[in-house]
C-alpha cells in the first residue's frame, strides 16, 4: 500500500506545480472585479486574500451565473477557476493586462474607468477593480 501512495503524491505534486496561486503570483488581483456587458449584464470575479473565491453573473437574457468557492491559480498569463477545472471555457481567462491604475478614462460600452482606478483586462474584456 505504502508503495502505490508515493507514485500518487509525486503525480500529485508535480501536476500542481506548473500553477501558482494567485495570492502569491499575482496579488493585485485580489478583490472583487465587474466587468459591465450590457443595461443589466455583468460579471462579477470574487479573489480573496487566501487565494480562493468565486464567479457570478447575469446577461440580457436573465441566465445567471453563481459558483461554488474554488482557488484561483495563473499559469502562462491565464487565469484559471480551479486548476481542476482547467478545460472548461468558462472557468479560464487569458490575462491581456494585469491589474493596472488607469493614466487615462477608458470608457466601454456600460462601464467606464476613471482616472486612478484600477483594472485589469481579461478576455478583451475590462474589469474594474469593485473595491
Amino acid at each position: 500500500m505504502k508503495l502505490l501512495i508515493i507514485p500518487i503524491l509525486l503525480i500529485t505534486f508535480l501536476a500542481c506545480s506548473k500553477y501558482e496561486c494567485v495570492k502569491s503570483s499575482a496579488p493585485d488581483m485580489i478583490g472583487e472585479w465587474i466587468h459591465k456587458s450590457e443595461n443589466q449584464g455583468y460579471h462579477y470575479i470574487y479573489i480573496k486574500k487566501n487565494g480562493r473565491g468565486h464567479m457570478n453573473g447575469k446577461n440580457d437574457h436573465g441566465n445567471t451565473q453563481d459558483t461554488q468557492a474554488r482557488g484561483w491559480y495563473i499559469k502562462e498569463d491565464v487565469l484559471y477557476f480551479s486548476r481542476f477545472h482547467n478545460k472548461a471555457e468558462e472557468d479560464k481567462f487569458t490575462i491581456n493586462t494585469y491589474p493596472t491604475v488607469a493614466a487615462q478614462q477608458i470608457a466601454t460600452d456600460f462601464n467606464t474607468v476613471e482616472i486612478g482606478e484600477v483594472y485589469m483586462v481579461l478576455n478583451n474584456r475590462v474589469y474594474k477593480k469593485n473595491n
